[in-house]
């Protein structure tokens, strides 16, 4: 999947991107839902500046009950220039 993604990036082919930052219940998180179907979330526990944990949420049932939301990487000043929109840095 790590390939996968970065090829997308290189080629600017967001339709192959299936891993999105997120908010999951309103924490931090990635998203992984290829063809548009969520697959799998991971939430991220931060402490100061560093990760002190995650949750892998693959439960169907479980999935369904989260609160999504999908996080504009331009917003956060996060866009690549590969859509004139700026980048990081």
């Amino acid at each position: 999947m790590a390939e996968t993604l970065l090829a997308a990036s290189r080629t600017g082919d967001v339709a192959a991107v299936i891993a999105v930052l997120a908010l999951v219940n309103g924490a931090v998180g990635i998203v992984i839902a290829p063809h548009g179907r969520l697959q799998l979330a991971l939430t991220v526990t931060i402490e100061g500046e560093r990760i002190a944990g995650y949750e892998l949420i693959a439960d169907p049932a479980r999935l369904r009950q989260l609160d999504l939301a999908v996080l504009d990487l331009a917003v956060l000043g996060l866009a690549s220039d590969r859509d004139g929109r700026g980048s990081a840095g």
